[in-house]
């Protein structure tokens, strides 16, 4: 997207700058309105059809200004392009529903989903494992990355960047945890899903503390 966007905006720029200056006379048109019927004659001009032709001083009649607008938006829609383009991740924020009250909830079901796991794991084999994993927390995970701006803009950058170096941390984490379940590695995947609820726990923390202030 953003190279059609570039495209847009290169050819709106340099069509336009063809439109400004396609009509105009090579020598200007202060030199056309000073030409002498000499040197009229001298370059091939009919004087009759130059002495009727009425040339204003700005020139603004010389540009095709149908030409002018379609350059005109060209360019506007390519910076349009690109300003969608630049931030995809803030449009899926934005078109998120959350509240500030559904992403704690988000990091309430995430850590209890975790322990309840935890308490089982002894009973489940890996495949179980990573399945509960993607059933219980994955949805989770992704809704309240979604919403992540609303932080931002409700408590500012430094509650944001707490928050989220632990709830991304948390993350990381669980997806560990998978990837050791899928190797069969039960104990390694249990401390990763161990570490991921208290990095979870501590973002939950840091957005209730907050919300109190």
């Amino acid at each position: 997207m953003k190279t059609i966007g570039q495209v847009l905006l290169w050819v709106g720029f340099l069509s336009g700058s063809l439109a400004t200056v396609f009509y105009a006379p090579a020598e200007g048109v202060g030199y056309m309105k000073a030409m002498t019927p000499e040197k009229a004659l001298e370059k091939d001009f009919e004087l009759p059809d130059l002495q009727a032709v009425v040339i204003p001083e700005e020139g603004w009649h010389l540009i095709p200004w149908v030409w002018y607008g379609v350059s005109v938006a060209f360019c506007v829609i390519g910076i349009v392009v690109l300003k969608n383009a630049a931030n995809p991740e803030q449009q899926v924020e934005q078109s998120s529903n959350l509240s500030l009250a559904d992403l704690s909830v988000r990091l309430t079901q995430l850590t209890g989903n975790l322990e309840g796991l935890l308490e089982s794991l002894d009973d489940l084999p890996p495949s179980q494992i990573t399945a509960r994993i993607d059933e219980q927390l994955a949805d989770d995970f992704r809704e309240f990355a979604d919403g992540r701006n609303l932080i931002t803009t409700e408590y500012g950058l430094d509650v944001f960047a707490d928050v989220m170096t632990q709830f991304a941390s948390g993350e990381r984490s669980v997806n560990r945890a998978w990837s050791a379940a899928a190797d069969g590695y039960v104990d390694e995947a249990e401390a990763c899903l161990k570490r991921g609820r208290d990095l979870l726990q501590e973002a939950h923390r840091l957005l209730n503390d907050a919300a109190k202030d």
